[in-house]
Order: C-alpha cells, then sequence, then structure tokens
C-alpha cells in the first residue's frame, strides 16, 4: 500500500488482525486464520480462520452474479449491450492490465465520466486490482480536478471523450504548478472520430482492456477495512473533503440501499443518478447483488427517461429532486405514459409535499432516503406504513417527505443537543444535529485527520444537518446548522420559507440564504428561477411570502436568475459570490421543485381487455401470479388495471370488483368464467404494494389452464453455515420448460 493509505488511513482505522496467543487455555491458529476474540474464550472449540471469515467486498457480486445470471443483460448502452458473463470478463481484463501499468495494491485510479458502461466497469475492476477508486465530480473545472488528482495522489485517470479538454487542462495545471508527473491518462472513446483529432492521451480504455487478461486472480482485500473507493464531497460549504469508504462499508450499504430500494431479483436499473455520487449511492455494486440490467444514459434529459422506461421495461431509477423536476416540467411531447410502476428512490435535498404529491399523480412511486457522502450516500430511509394509505393525498405527501429512520446497516440515527449530546424529545418541533453510528459511515477524511476527529467527536458522526423528531421516531431536516437564519433573535428554516416560495405558480426552482441586515443581523434572500412563460416581480413574490409565512420570516430581498448545481441537486456556494450585496451566507441552501399541473393531461391509454396468467389458491381462490406482470398501470376514472404482457404468456381476461369474492372457492368450472367476481383486495398482502390502486374491477374470461399458486424454491445449508447457504436462483428461461424438466431444474441446490 502508498503511502498516501499508509499515513494517512492507519490513523483512522484501526483494527486488529490478531489476538494475544491463549495456548494455556487451549486457543491456537487454525488453517492461517486469526486467534479467537476475547469474548470466545469462555467457549472451547471455537476458531476463526479462512473456512469461517473472508473479508466483506462487493468484488463478490459481480463474481456471484456472472455464474447465477450469466447470460442475463447486465448493461444496455444505446444499441451496445453486455451480458453478466461479458461484464466479468471485460472487468477481470481491466483488472489485469492496470496491474501491467504498475497499479499497486492501494494505488488510488481516478476517473471522469458520465454514466457510461467504462464509469460501471470500473467500480469492479479497480478494486479487483487491489486498488481504490476516485470518482471525480464531471461538474468541476480544470483547477479543482487538479487539486483533487494530486490530493489523492492518482497513478491513472480515466477520462471519457466529452470530458478530455478538461481533463487536460487540469494535467498541465498540475506540471505547471507542482512540477510533478502528471497521471496516465487513458480516454475513454464511443467511436474512432471521438478521438482520432486527439493523441493527447496514453491509452485507449477499449484498446487497454484487450491486453489484459481474463484469467487474472483477483487481488481480494487483506482487510474488509481496506478502502475500496474516495469520494469528494460536493463542496457547498468548503472545499471537497476525500471520504473514504471500506470495502466493509460499501457491501453492507450496497444491500441496504437495495432493501430501501425495495429491489428482486434481476430488476432494471436506470441510472439517472450520477455513479461519480457516493459511487451512484452504492447501486453500481447492488444492482450486480439482484442480477439487475443497468442502462446507462450519458446524459440525463425527460425524453431519454421516458423512452428508457418505455423500450426497457425500468422497474427502478434514483435521483436528486431536481430530476424529478425536469422530467415533470417536460414539454408534453416529450413524455410518454407509464404502462407500469416505476420506483423513484429521491435524495439529496428535502423535496417538499408538492414534488412528491405530483410525483404520485403522475404514476411514480416515489420513496425518500436522507444521507450525505460520508454515511456512503442512503443513511435513513422514510419507510411507508400501510395505515397511511387511507390519508388524503396531500398529508400523505408531508409524510413522505420527512427523512424518517436509518436503514438496517447503521445502528444508530439520533437527534442531538449537539453541545449536551441529549436526544431531543420526540416532540416535532425541537431541533438537533442529526447524528451517525454504524457500520455504513466513512473510515474517515483523507489525509485531514482533524476533519475526521471533529466529525467523530462524541463517538457518534456529526452531521451539520438540524432536524425535528416526531412522535413515531421519524425525523424532519429541518435545515443545515449553518443555514439557519438568525432574524432578530428568532430562528428561520431556509428549508420552509423555500416549501412555501414553491407553492407559488410561477416558481420553478429556489434557494432561501441569509443576508447581512444592521438591524435584524440576518434577513431572508431568496433566488428564484421562474418558470418558462411566466413574467413576476420580486414585490409579488414578497407579498407572496408574507400572505403564507410570519412577516419576519418573509424574504425582503429577492433575486432572479439560475442556480448553480452540485451533483446532488444543491445549490452551490462557490458560484453565487459575485451578488451586489456585500456579503452572503449560501450554504446547502437547497433547490425546490415545483411540477407542472398534470390534471388536464391523459397520461393513461383507452382501456382495453388484456390476457394475464393468474393462479389457483386454496387459500382465497383465484388470485395473480405477480411474477409474471411485466407491469400495470390503473384508470383512476374506471377502476381498470392495464398490464403489458409477454407475448409468449397465455392467460384469461379478467376484472376485479371489490364485493362478492366466492366463498371457498375450491376449483373453476371447466365453462366460460365471464360471470365470475372475485375480490382480491385485502386477501392478499401485496396487492397494495404492486398497484397504484387496489380497489380495482376485474372479469374472468374463457381460460386454459390454472396452476397452484404456491411457489416453492429450494436452498441448501447446514446447521454450520448456518441454515441457508446455497440458493436455485430461478431463471425465466426455464418457465418454458416441461412440468417435470423444471421440477428437476428446481431440486437442484444452485449457487
Amino acid at each position: 500500500m502508498n503511502s498516501l493509505f499508509k499515513n494517512s488511513l492507519s490513523r483512522i482505522i484501526r483494527f486488529h488482525r490478531h489476538y494475544p496467543t491463549q495456548a494455556s487455555r487451549g486457543f491456537s491458529r487454525f488453517g492461517g486464520g486469526d486467534l479467537l476474540p476475547e469474548s470466545w474464550k469462555s467457549m472451547e472449540g471455537l476458531v476463526r480462520c479462512s473456512a469461517n471469515y473472508v473479508p466483506l467486498s462487493p468484488v463478490s457480486f459481480l463474481e456471484r452474479t456472472a455464474k447465477v445470471y450469466r447470460d442475463r443483460t447486465s448493461v444496455v448502452y444505446g444499441s451496445l449491450k453486455y451480458t453478466w458473463s461479458q461484464t466479468h470478463q471485460r472487468c477481470l481484463k481491466l483488472a489485469s492490465a492496470l496491474t501491467q501499468l504498475g497499479i499497486c495494491r492501494g494505488d488510488v485510479v481516478a476517473t471522469l465520466a458520465p454514466n457510461v458502461p467504462a464509469m460501471y466497469e470500473l467500480h469492479f475492476a479497480v478494486p479487483m486490482a487491489g486498488a481504490v477508486l476516485c470518482t471525480l465530480n464531471t461538474r468541476h473545472d480544470s483547477a479543482m480536478v487538479s487539486v483533487l488528482l494530486q490530493h489523492s495522489e492518482a497513478k491513472i485517470v480515466f477520462v471519457d471523450y466529452q470530458f478530455l479538454p478538461l481533463a487536460l487542462g487540469a494535467l498541465d495545471l498540475i506540471v505547471s504548478q507542482s512540477q510533478s508527473k502528471p497521471p496516465i491518462l487513458v480516454l475513454i472513446a464511443e467511436s474512432d472520430e471521438s478521438y482520432s483529432s486527439t493523441g493527447d492521451y496514453n491509452h485507449e480504455y477499449e484498446t487497454l482492456l484487450q491486453t489484459g487478461d481474463s484469467g487474472f486472480e483477483i487481488r481480494k482485500p487483506e482487510n474488509e477495512w481496506d478502502p475500496i473507493s474516495v469520494n469528494y464531497t460536493s463542496g457547498t460549504t468548503s472545499q471537497p473533503k476525500g471520504v473514504v469508504y471500506s470495502h466493509r462499508g460499501a457491501y453492507l450499504n450496497a444491500l441496504a440501499t437495495v432493501s430501501l430500494h425495495e429491489m428482486g431479483v434481476m430488476p432494471t436499473y436506470l441510472w439517472t443518478v450520477p455513479m461519480f455520487h457516493c459511487n451512484g449511492w452504492c447501486l453500481t455494486w447492488g444492482v450486480a447483488a439482484q442480477g439487475g440490467t443497468n442502462i446507462c444514459l450519458r446524459s440525463v434529459t425527460a425524453k431519454g427517461v421516458f423512452e428508457s422506461i418505455d423500450l426497457h421495461s425500468v422497474t427502478h431509477m434514483s435521483g436528486a429532486p431536481t430530476i424529478l423536476n425536469m422530467i415533470v416540467n417536460s414539454p408534453v411531447s416529450d413524455q410518454k405514459p407509464l404502462l407500469h410502476k416505476v420506483d423513484v428512490m429521491t435524495g439529496g435535498a428535502p423535496p417538499p409535499p408538492q414534488i412528491l404529491q405530483k410525483m404520485e399523480e403522475f404514476g411514480f412511486r416515489v420513496s425518500h432516503l436522507y444521507g450525505l457522502t460520508e454515511t456512503h450516500g442512503p443513511g435513513t430511509y422514510c419507510t411507508w406504513k400501510p395505515e397511511w394509505d387511507a390519508l388524503p393525498l396531500e398529508e400523505r405527501s408531508r409524510i413522505k417527505a420527512r427523512q424518517g429512520m436509518q436503514h438496517i446497516a447503521l445502528e444508530e440515527v439520533d437527534i442531538k443537543d449537539p453541545i449536551t449530546m441529549e436526544s431531543v424529545p420526540a416532540d416535532g418541533k425541537t431541533m438537533g444535529e442529526i447524528m451517525f453510528r454504524g457500520n455504513t459511515v466513512m473510515s474517515g477524511y483523507l489525509k485531514n485527520l482533524e476533519a475526521t476527529e471533529e466529525a467523530f467527536c462524541g463517538g457518534w458522526f456529526r452531521s451539520g444537518d438540524l432536524a425535528v423528531k416526531h412522535p413515531d421516531g421519524y425525523m424532519e431536516v429541518k435545515d443545515r446548522s449553518k443555514d439557519i437564519i438568525i432574524s432578530g433573535g428568532e430562528n428561520i428554516s431556509t428549508v420552509e420559507v423555500e416549501t412555501v416560495l414553491f407553492s407559488h405558480p410561477a416558481v420553478l426552482e429556489v434557494a432561501v440564504v441569509a443576508r447581512p441586515d444592521n438591524h435584524w443581523g440576518q434577513t431572508p434572500c431568496a433566488f428564484v428561477k421562474l418558470k418558462e412563460g411566466f413574467d413576476v416581480d420580486a414585490q409579488e413574490i414578497i407579498k407572496f411570502s408574507r400572505d403564507h409565512l410570519p412577516h419576519y420570516m418573509a424574504p425582503r430581498t429577492v433575486i432572479f436568475e439560475d442556480l448553480p448545481r452540485t451533483s446532488t441537486g444543491k445549490s452551490s456556494q462557490n458560484g453565487k459570490t459575485n451578488i451586489e450585496f456585500p456579503f452572503i451566507h449560501l450554504v446547502f441552501a437547497y433547490l425546490r421543485l415545483k411540477f407542472l399541473s398534470l390534471s388536464k393531461q391523459k397520461l393513461v391509454p383507452e382501456v382495453k381487455t388484456i390476457a394475464i396468467p393468474f393462479a389457483y389458491d386454496n387459500s382465497f381462490g383465484l388470485g395473480l401470479t405477480w411474477n409474471n406482470l411485466s407491469g400495470c398501470k390503473a384508470n383512476t376514472t374506471q377502476k381498470v388495471i392495464i398490464c403489458r404482457m409477454h407475448s409468449s404468456q397465455s392467460g384469461l381476461i379478467y376484472s376485479i370488483t371489490e364485493n362478492n369474492r366466492p366463498k371457498n372457492l375450491q376449483k373453476l368450472p371447466e365453462t366460460d368464467h365471464s360471470g365470475i367476481i372475485l375480490n382480491l383486495h385485502g386477501t392478499h398482502d401485496s396487492i397494495s404494494d404492486k398497484f397504484l390502486y387496489p380497489n380495482f374491477q376485474m372479469k374472468f374470461a374463457k381460460c386454459d389452464t390454472y396452476v397452484r399458486s404456491t411457489n416453492v424454491s429450494h436452498l441448501y445449508g447446514l446447521t454450520e453455515t448456518p441454515g441457508l447457504g446455497t440458493y436455485c436462483t430461478w431463471k425465466p428461461e426455464w418457465d418454458a420448460l416441461p412440468l417435470e424438466e423444471r421440477s428437476r431444474m428446481k431440486a437442484r441446490q444452485g449457487i
């Protein structure tokens, strides 16, 4: 490991690999592994060794998926497609090529690229080579890129052709200012034309990859605390800091985020969150764990999003509220009706209720998370509760705007008084600082022990965000601690002011900051971007604010202009230095969104009868085979589910009403079923989750066969494993096999 991590991380990470020998008690080394922990010494016969301890690493996700889902599509980028087997082979080759260039364990490899296949492959290839991945924000200028390359001591930088001028400018600055050797530049090109005009690079990506060996032996981490990546903060309040992730943290957070996103096996994920931001919220690794398909987009446009959802049957996507704003405010000509539900995770800024309400009306199912670069991205999640379904839409949106509670990989998240470290009462009013503790908190700030110790003071990671805790334990972010405006002794939350301003029909984006005032100390100042076609002045915005807020909270200054953004959708302090008044405290003022009214847009196609597979179940009669559905959308007026099916599937035509389900239905008659009425609402736990509107109508038509809905899966393991060790993961192509052959396949123990 190079001096970068020897000198800095050794002071941050304390991991004891060996325990004192206890030969007198019968404890000894076994299989080259570690000795027993102190807590095991009361139980003789136990050892920790290579048989029962392997350092956690998300690289293992790719290794398994390449076996289980080898022929399933892994990456789609325009007309380019790879399978998981191909992706695995390409990553091995690239890792081999990196070692041939002299990359050693612990060296840093940087990237400057959008969401293209090469960017995805580097998330596996770099750690496979034992190196550390550093994904740089493509929105930085050359000066910042040069600073970060030098700070991280990157040996190689992979640059997409689109950002080649940016990278070359940064490398020139490194040479001219530090007289040091710049990193090796590898160009990521899409065609000969994209790079033939210049020779200002050392290697071309595909050419370099082909020099590697697909039989390369992976350099697995010696310790799960070994660094896997460095992510620089967006720098809304200061210069970016290098946040170090470990293999262990990345592994755990990837699985936690998959769980939050309710990703089943083989999802289709649309990349609308930058992979350079928190390693794509760790979903670069998480999608691989589920054998999913990655739909890559060079640039995110509303038209591209709608087309991708329609073409690839996208199931999941993520992004900051600015992404959602772009989608819903897009021209109608760019939009396509959603024929199936798409799960969207949003984070990066607290979305006002308006954004969530409009998204639900649009047909997406939006969930809200909260986190920081220092928590591997997602840290908390607003887990939805069934009893909230009956609330009015506006109230549901307000609840969904909360940040919820910690995910399964974090030990604890609390809201504390930063001075006394006492928890604030769960009254929904008392503000405190959000603090984290658990396995997915960063290892520390690279080469900045002082900042690390300050962030971890008191045994908790201090986020700097202020929130309240509601009686149900869910938290709600109110502001950054440095964003609170103190006017005449009163605390003003910029988030609350922004939420009100977003309700103005002319406002597209807004950020509220503090402006010095000789009398009050500080007063709110609003930066506003108007929707196209609207023309309002500052006085109208101020009057609107005073009509909906206490006067002391209303902005006294309104500035109309575009707002610079960081990669997370936050407004940037660095872009607001040339304003007309002498000083402004513009830190972490979030962009908020206001959606177009969709009330007059016909987003649901004409209702028509379709065929859907069904299942017979003795527990409640007739039910749906949920896994066979490609997707659905409800027409709220006629209450009919519209589903798009695979052409090879057959079944019956039906509608369901809320009433008159036959009691104790054991079998279906062999005649026409158009008169049979069943009620599935309330008899299947997943119905309300699977459909936007569970109270739909269904009619039965003549069908050929029916199958038992009980789904048997096969696993293998022992008490020593414990329990589950392997699993026979089912593949869709096996569905067409005869029943006897399917049974033989399912009898296997899998992988």
